[in-house]
């Protein structure tokens, strides 16, 4: 979405991926309007089924964000087989033309750019030249359609695209592609060369190798900040929590990873071993130890330049067999060690408290199982405050993304 403009869709990524909170209801209950599904519209291919799918898609992202925050649960439920997938029919979120959910490719294309793809270019002219778009989208745009040819199938199929009512995200369905599409923008991440990189931090299983790594990545968004400003520094944090295997990022090494939270609503705003887990929350998350992870990272972090360790059980990529798929249940079973600070950047104070965040799985502590009077929850977490944060978040996001669509407008 080159077209919309980066800046206001890189701040509503910001933004927005902070107020992202706890699971959204997923319960497929009747309602006003289409309940077309995604086998419904793959069965017909017709382009009236697939607009329907598109405001059924419309109606549900409504219920789950008003006032709430909580997209991110409902992303992560089009993901999954069912109601919102079925074959060649999935959606496509983004922000900035920057993939943030993918119903099939997630892990390899996020934070890639899709404008380049003639179809999606396509959608994204029609969407751009749509009734309103130029005014202060108040109105749903869309839903747009075109027909494609694809591979296997003797006649065309429908392609559609939406941008739902007061939503960020723009919604592509229908549009079915390989994984490697030439015309598809990777995320490009500058080499670099760091003062201790995570492979080293894993080897030493040094502690203050560790506390060192994560501050190198603090200093390094905030570079970018005070050089470049707000969109840099967020593709800055894009590179660090790069979470694509394989590219030899001085920033990731098997087990060792960086996370970036808001210590206002804590939320995941990168995670650099799982996407899954961006805009996810450590809300009411327990280890197997009863160790409430999310008051312990608010507890250890700190204020600005402060910052300590913490202990808790946790998945570690590099051992297979210790995840947990539980509600409410950490990920794993295997004990980490993680260093967390918090930092507040100058000039950017409006955007809360960022924490930053890495751990190791040091071999004594798999031996000892983990026990440590760092796993003693002290004092009072601040959950309570995270509702008003949230609130704020989404007021702020709002004005800035009216305002800088109007500013653009006015330019053309």
């Amino acid at each position: 979405m080159k077209r919309f403009g980066n800046f206001a869709a890189t701040v509503g990524m910001a933004l927005f991926l902070v107020c992202l909170s706890v699971a959204y209801a997923f319960a497929h209950e009747g309602h006003e309007g289409p309940q077309t599904t995604a086998q419904e519209a793959y069965e017909q291919n017709t382009r009236k089924a697939m607009e329907d799918f598109l405001h059924h898609l419309s109606y549900h992202v409504g219920q789950g964000t008003a006032g709430s925050g909580q997209q991110e649960a409902f992303l992560r439920e089009t993901r999954r087989d069912g109601v919102w997938k079925h074959k060649s029919v999935y959606l496509i979120a983004t922000l900035g033309g920057k993939v943030y959910s993918h119903g099939k490719y997630l892990r390899s294309l996020w934070a890639s750019d899709l404008s380049d793809v003639p179809e999606i270019g396509k959608l994204d002219v029609m969407l751009e030249n749509y009734p309103g778009a130029r005014e202060e989208m108040h109105g749903t745009l869309g839903p747009v359609c075109i027909k494609y040819d694809l591979e296997g199938y003797q006649t065309p199929r429908w392609a559609c695209a939406i941008l739902p009512v007061n939503q960020q995200y723009f919604y592509y369905a229908g549009f079915d592609h390989a994984e490697g599409h030439e015309a598809i923008e990777h995320l490009e991440c500058e080499e670099e060369s760091l003062e201790i990189t995570a492979a080293q931090v894993e080897a030493s299983q040094r502690e203050e190798d560790l506390r060192k790594f994560v501050r190198q990545a603090m200093d390094a968004a905030g570079d970018a900040l005070s050089e470049a400003g707000l969109s840099q520094a967020l593709k800055k944090m894009q590179c660090i929590a790069d979470a694509r295997e394989g590219r030899g990022s001085p920033w990731r090494s098997d087990s060792v990873y960086v996370f970036v939270m808001n210590a206002g609503t804590s939320g995941v705003i990168y995670n650099g071993n799982n996407p899954e887990l961006n805009g996810t929350t450590f809300r009411n998350v327990l280890d197997e130890d009863e160790v409430d992870i999310e008051k312990e990272i608010l507890r250890v972090a700190g204020a600005h330049g402060e910052g300590d360790f913490v202990r808790y059980k946790w998945d570690n990529p590099a051992i297979p067999g210790d995840e947990v798929n539980e509600a409410g249940k950490s990920p794993g079973i295997s004990p980490k060690l993680t260093y967390v600070e918090a930092r507040r950047y100058e000039g950017y104070e409006r955007y809360g408290t960022f924490i930053f965040g890495s751990g190791i799985y040091p071999e004594d502590m798999m031996e000892e199982g983990g026990d440590d009077d760092g796993c003693t929850i002290a004092g009072a977490s601040a959950s309570d405050a995270g509702s008003a944060v949230l609130n704020m978040f989404m007021i702020m996001f709002s004005l800035c993304f009216a305002l800088c669509l109007r500013s653009r407008s006015a330019g053309e």
